[in-house]
């Protein structure tokens, strides 16, 4: 048995270049109606408001059975809920590059790809996103009854009804951290330090840096809004109790006390908005413990579980998604008892988002008996040793993962061995070192450094400040653009279980030998068989990421707002409609809509930017001829 020739030609003394053409296709949607949603409010006939007439209530209630509650008023109203990407497929397209003829690399790993000779290797890679956009329908009710629903003594009747608000939570935090030249975070600037310290004085406490930073958690509940709903009634008259407290009620007259309790609650995409204050403390020989408050870090973790898959198609038929003039340009260059890379899909699903606690503080090398006193396990009891200041910072760590999980199927064309069909074919047995588990850890810190005017950093351009100013205040600091560092601090594998893959050629049909053996394998036919032996290896990365925040003063007279727009008459039959805006990191916005021009509703209020494209989308509501959207800073 021999292995098909993927990676064995030498390479060129001159070596072109692997260009891979990174394409965004349009987003796949799919629009999804959640069930329907009834929120009931109604009252007995003795306690209906006025808004209704004695007619109305008679005809509805003749129209059902005694006791039983007749709808008067119904109205309906579409919510969107959620606008998400699910899932991405990933195509990398060789075009009809061969591995070991044109290019050299792991043959599943594009980015280890390297060309062979001097000519540059064009590869596509097609990205393309599914999105889920869910809306639900809630219809409310209000009715009424003819008599208390117990047959004759009143009771107190409650009614609860959850109402999901989709909207962004927030948790806010802002704190002082201080600390000493030798205990200065990372993240800070060697010059902001320089600053500092110029002209102060042994014991001064100067102000160092600000940084600034939104991070993502994992889906959370908000607040939650109470509307209590008993219409018409009167304490001491028709019931008692504690007012406040509708639990307590215990109806005292003719009828029915109906209590509908309608609880909206905050739930959506979870995020910390974070501000830290550093001060430095000049060291004067003192010696004491800087204890800083606790803070929130955020440890980012996605954790994506791999697949693999290959399908062969021998030569003069095209797989799947390849087309026929790659596969002629790749089948040209297969030799016999080769096997050739056509296509290589990978479909990644976005799995949940967990978040787990935990508490650590750092004393920055401090040690016990030598620095400090006191026990090791609580910072508070601590009593300096020396002159040297001990700084502890103390962390809430907020360790956010989420799980993915990623197909690679593979389109292989091949060659037979012989093209001779009396001859019995061959097993080749193809090894590949895979990722089977990739997990990357990302810790990120925020500082804040005012940007030059007259001197802009490479890529940040007048229109980008112009953007981030419109929406200023006169005198306001804003974020015009952000720059990340991104260190690897640490890489980890661990061999995980080799997994054998016949690609659906069967033991005893196909081919021959020992079950569990692959080396004892032999083709039973004329056709040849290619047999993957993966060895997958868990890896895990951790990185710190820098976000450098540069900022500007706005002037005394701002811009005109170039982003601010205004989007009418949204009627049409259009079931659906939504604006998507650029808002400068930091920022809070709003979306409004209104049914003219001089009255506007909040509908959505968004959280301080995190410097990506804000999406907002709406179903008309029904009998609105037309319908204005603009987006506010709030």
């Amino acid at each position: 048995m021999r292995s098909p020739v993927f990676f064995l030609l030498p390479i060129a003394a001159a070596i072109g270049e692997v260009s891979i053409e990174r394409i965004e296709l349009p987003d796949l949607v799919h629009d999804i109606d959640l069930p329907e949603e009834v929120i009931q409010s109604g009252f007995s006939r003795p306690h209906a408001p006025s808004k209704y007439t004695g007619q109305e209530i008679d005809d509805a209630l003749a129209s059902v059975a005694p006791g039983q509650p007749a709808v008067l008023e119904s109205t309906a109203e579409r919510r969107f809920s959620a606008d998400e990407v699910v899932s991405v497929r990933t195509v990398i397209d060789p075009q009809g590059a061969h591995a070991g003829v044109d290019f050299s690399g792991e043959l599943l790993d594009v980015e280890s790809w390297t060309a062979i000779g001097e000519a540059e290797v064009p590869v596509e890679r097609r990205v393309l996103r599914t999105r889920e956009r869910r809306s639900r329908h809630h219809v409310f009710e209000e009715y009424v009854v003819d008599e208390p629903l117990n047959g004759g003594n009143p009771n107190v009747n409650v009614s609860i009804f959850s109402v999901p608000v989709p909207t962004d939570v927030v948790e806010t935090e802002t704190a002082t951290l201080r600390c000493t030249p030798s205990t200065v975070p990372a993240c800070i600037p060697a010059e902001l330090v320089t600053a500092a310290l110029s002209g102060a004085a042994p014991g001064d406490v100067v102000p160092l840096a600000k940084g600034y930073g939104v991070f993502r958690l994992e889906t959370l509940l908000g607040e939650v809004d109470r509307e209590v709903k008993a219409y018409d009634i009167q304490f001491g008259v028709d019931y008692i109790g504690d007012p406040n407290d509708y639990a307590t009620w215990i109806a005292i007259g003719s009828a029915d006390v109906l209590v509908n309790v309608i609880l909206e609650t905050e739930e959506g995409d979870g995020y910390l908005d974070q501000t830290l204050d550093y001060e430095l403390v000049v060291p004067d020989s003192t010696g004491e413990i800087l204890l800083n408050p606790e803070i929130s870090e955020v440890l980012e973790v996605t954790d994506v579980t791999h697949a693999y898959s290959k399908t062969y198609t021998p030569v003069g038929s095209v797989p799947p998604e390849v087309a026929p003039a790659d596969a002629s340009t790749l089948e040209a260059k297969l030799t016999p008892g080769s096997a050739g890379l056509a296509l290589h899909a990978i479909d990644e699903v976005i799995g949940e988002t967990t978040a787990m606690l935990d508490s650590r503080f750092d004393a920055h090398g401090a040690v016990e008996d030598v620095d400090y006193s006191g026990d090791p396990e609580d910072p508070a009891t601590w009593t300096a040793l020396t002159t040297e200041d001990v700084v502890v910072d103390r962390f809430e760590t907020r360790t956010v993962t989420t799980e993915h999980t990623a197909s690679h199927e593979a389109r292989m064309i091949y060659r037979e061995a012989s093209e001779d069909a009396g001859t019995t074919g061959e097993v080749f047995l193809v090894e590949s070192d895979v990722i089977g588990r990739d997990v990357v850890e990302v810790k990120r810190c925020f500082v804040n450094v005012a940007l030059d005017p007259g001197n802009l950093l490479e890529g940040v351009t007048d229109a980008q400040v112009q953007q981030a100013l419109a929406w200023a205040e006169p005198g306001e600091t804003v974020v015009v653009a952000q720059t990340r560092e991104t260190v690897l601090v640490s890489t980890q594998t661990t061999p995980m279980d080799e997994i054998v893959d016949s690609n659906g050629w069967v033991l005893g049909i196909d081919f021959n030998g020992t079950a569990g053996d692959p080396q004892t394998w032999v083709a039973a036919g004329p056709s040849d068989i290619y047999i993957d032996i993966y060895q997958p290896e868990m890896r895990v990365r951790r990185y710190d990421e820098v976000v450098t925040n540069h900022t500007m003063v706005a002037p005394a007279v701002v811009p005109t707002p170039l982003i601010a727009e205004v989007f009418a008459d949204f009627s049409g039959g259009s079931p659906f409609y939504g604006v998507g805006w650029d808002p400068p990191f930091g920022m809070e916005f709003g979306v409004e809509t209104g049914t003219n021009l001089s009255g506007f509703e909040l509908r959505k209020p968004v959280i301080q930017s995190i410097g990506e494209r804000r999406w907002f989308a709406r179903y008309p509501g029904s009998g609105q001829p037309s319908e204005f959207l603009r987006v506010v800073r709030r």
